[in-house]
């Protein structure tokens, strides 16, 4: 178990809570999980299959989500099956060749488990393996069971727009706001009942859990990356908001020991780009930057001297990580269009040419506002806010803490 500082209560994960009972220990199943989604288990930091293993339960087979269940493959690269060294498990993927579970691969079990280090993120794509897994398993007349975790950047901030439905991909699976505040068993309760799947699900939540808190105040010193780039709890939150420089042609920071957090590209006059940028400061809460020089060692600019800003924070509670980041793109467009590109995506199947921001953005807003301020920052920010309000009443719903 973990002791929660925060009134010094034991927090006790889905996963743990699970143990206490025998309802589900001789039933076959299978879990979607990764290899640094943690449980202390006797002194030991172990993956949460070798945990329920350990208290005897039937786990039969893993899937895994982007990045593969050791979290050693890129972004977007394809995963294939393999077979868990730890304990000879088969491990199937559900970012290959397809990202719903196979009828094949379920035929000897009746229940699937589902823990998975999630981020509450809409473009953090283990959140839209989940909506597949509900559908899967309604397909396949299969229970579903969450062993709920906490929300790192706390289960209580709601940040950034709501996706348009004509823009739902892969990176974007439902009309959430980019960080949403649900863990993964409420967002399963969201997916289940504001998606229509239906599927036969089942809770098991965090006992002791205060949704207000964040990651390291529940779990003081202790991270486990999950994914390759996110490195830090620092990390996932810049991350909210500057993942959106995926669709632009900078480097943001992969390859270096700060991904997400330092913004360049051999072309940028930084200077120019942080005066324009100051001139939204009232926007700007909860950050400062630095001028930086980095040389990233893989991604956009791989060996090139790139040239721009670190993003630091500091004060997160008030940060809008989303804000920032679209003010920063914004900015640098006005300064740099000479340079700066929006990356379109290499769908072949999108018959019409569709832009990567589009996607990590939940339409076309965002680039529009780039591109033409017709409207100003302000009115945007407006429609937004008021779109994160409708949202939070729409979640109210599936709270369990």
């Amino acid at each position: 178990m973990f002791l929660g500082i925060y009134k010094m209560k034991k927090i006790l994960l889905g996963s743990e809570v699970i143990t206490k009972y025998s309802k589900y220990k001789k039933v076959p199943a299978g879990i979607i999980t990764t290899f640094a989604t943690r449980v202390l288990n006797y002194s030991i930091f172990s993956p949460v299959v070798e945990h329920l293993l350990s208290h005897n339960f039937n786990i039969k087979k893993i899937f895994s989500a982007e990045h593969g269940y050791y979290l050693i493959k890129t972004a977007g690269e394809n995963v294939t099956n393999i077979k868990d060294k730890y304990t000879n498990l088969p491990v199937y993927s559900l970012y290959g060749s397809t990202k719903e579970i196979l009828p094949q691969w379920v035929k000897d079990i009746d229940i699937i488990f589902y823990d998975i280090n999630d981020l509450g993120l809409r473009f953090y794509t283990f959140g839209s393996t989940l909506y597949y897994v509900l559908l899967s398993a309604k397909k396949l007349n299969k229970k579903v069971v969450i062993l709920d975790r906490p929300n790192p950047l706390t289960a209580k901030i709601v940040d950034g727009n709501v996706l348009n439905k004509e823009y739902k991909s892969f990176v974007g699976i439902s009309e959430l706001p980019v960080r949403h505040g649900l863990t993964q068993g409420e967002l399963a309760l969201y997916y289940n009942s504001e998606e229509n799947i239906n599927a036969d699900l089942e809770v098991i939540p965090i006992e002791n859990y205060d949704r207000n808190l964040w990651w390291d105040e529940i779990y003081p010193n202790v991270w486990f990356n999950p994914s390759p780039n996110i490195n830090s709890l620092t990390t996932a939150l810049v991350y909210s908001g500057s993942c959106l420089f995926e669709g632009i042609n900078v480097s943001y920071g992969t390859g270096t020991t700060r991904p997400f957090e330092l913004i360049g590209a051999p072309w940028i006059n930084t200077q120019k780009w942080l005066d324009v940028l100051l001139s939204y400061k009232q926007y700007l809460n909860g950050v400062s930057f630095t001028k930086t020089v980095f040389v990233p060692k893989y991604g956009n600019y791989n060996n090139e001297v790139c040239y721009g800003l670190q993003i630091v924070i500091n004060n997160r509670n008030e940060v809008k990580m989303f804000n920032i980041a679209t003010l920063m793109i914004s900015s640098l467009y006005e300064t740099h269009k000479k340079n700066f590109k929006f990356i379109p995506t290499t769908n072949p199947q999108e018959k019409k040419k569709i832009y990567w921001i589009d996607k990590l953005a939940g339409g076309t807003e965002l680039r529009e506002f780039i591109k033409t301020k017709k409207i100003s920052f302000a009115k945007l920010k407006t429609k937004w806010d008021t779109e994160l309000d409708l949202f939070k009443r729409k979640r109210q719903k599936f709270l369990i803490y």
